[in-house]
């Protein structure tokens, strides 16, 4: 795994593009495991994917937009004028630390998530936050 055919058809998905193509194999691969699939299982769900961001971001994003905080956990990582911490993050909200990674673990695909609660949490790219602001392209994830 993945067969010939499979490792084709991802090549020929991703058109190209590197970045899309390390947010697709993030999210392939993803290690939190919350959705409980195996990479094996995601695949026909990544391939399915319509080959452009927005599409990538919802279908990341989607699974987890009803837990706690959500909303205003991304929203501050995409707006902050510097990159805050998961402490930080937790106390703006009064959170705990558990609570802020309850929901960036999952979001593994599109946030580099440090292993440390004091380091910096980062977008993997900058066309997130475009996403993320633009309510047209966003939706409700605005």
């Amino acid at each position: 795994w993945p067969t010939p055919e499979d490792k084709t058809k991802l090549v020929e998905h991703i058109g190209g593009s590197y970045i899309f193509m390390t947010t697709i194999l993030k999210s392939l691969f993803d290690p939190s495991g919350a959705d409980g699939l195996t990479p094996l299982e995601r695949l026909p769900i990544v391939l399915s994917m319509s080959p452009d961001f927005d599409e990538l971001y919802r279908t990341i994003l989607g699974p987890w937009q009803h837990l706690p905080h959500f909303q205003d956990i991304i929203s501050i990582v995409a707006l902050a004028l510097e990159p805050l911490s998961i402490a930080q993050i937790a106390n703006i909200f009064s959170l705990g630390t558990v609570a802020v990674l309850n929901v960036l673990i999952n979001l593994q695909a599109i946030i580099q998530i440090p292993g440390d609660d004091r380091a910096p949490v980062t977008l993997w790219h900058t066309s997130l936050r475009d996403f993320l602001c633009s309510e047209d392209r966003a939706g409700q994830y605005f």
